[in-house]
């Protein structure tokens, strides 16, 4: 996603990603397959996408910082309304035979560093498919507080 000036309502940001950036990806609850292209693990990636789960907008932003020797996703809710709910997010990073996973529930307080998952750069090399392309899996979960 490129920048946007757009501003609204909370409950409209996905009706306005799906209209004005359409050739963006929405994820959603589940996604099984999503791919990061032109990886370089020599410099610096910063990637945005847009999560659609369980009636609430998620934001992710997946970086990746050579110098700093880590890659994290960070993930924001735009509550549409006050959630009511518990959001228990699960990333596996890499394939089948090697992988890395975080479990863990999101904080409603939305403090950075605990919403966050992380890996050491030095680790994703393994995690690369034959086209140098970092797989990522995502399950976002609710349940009651």
């Amino acid at each position: 996603m490129t920048r946007c000036g757009w501003v609204g309502n909370a409950q409209d940001v996905l009706s306005h990603v799906q209209k004005y950036h359409s050739n963006a990806l929405t994820v959603r609850e589940s996604y099984q397959d999503l791919k990061f292209q032109d990886f370089n693990l020599q410099g610096t990636l910063k990637r945005f996408f847009p999560i659609s789960a369980h009636g609430q907008f998620f934001w992710a932003e997946a970086h990746c910082n050579a110098e700093k020797e880590f890659f994290m996703i960070t993930f924001y809710l735009v509550p549409n309304c006050k959630p009511y709910e518990d959001y228990f997010i699960d990333v596996t990073i890499g394939s089948k035979e090697l992988f890395s996973q975080s479990k863990f529930k999101f904080n409603l307080e939305m403090k950075k560093e605990r919403n966050t998952v992380y890996v050491p750069s030095s680790w994703l090399q393994n995690f690369l498919d034959k086209n140098k392309l970092l797989q990522l899996k995502m399950v976002i979960t609710k349940g009651k507080q």
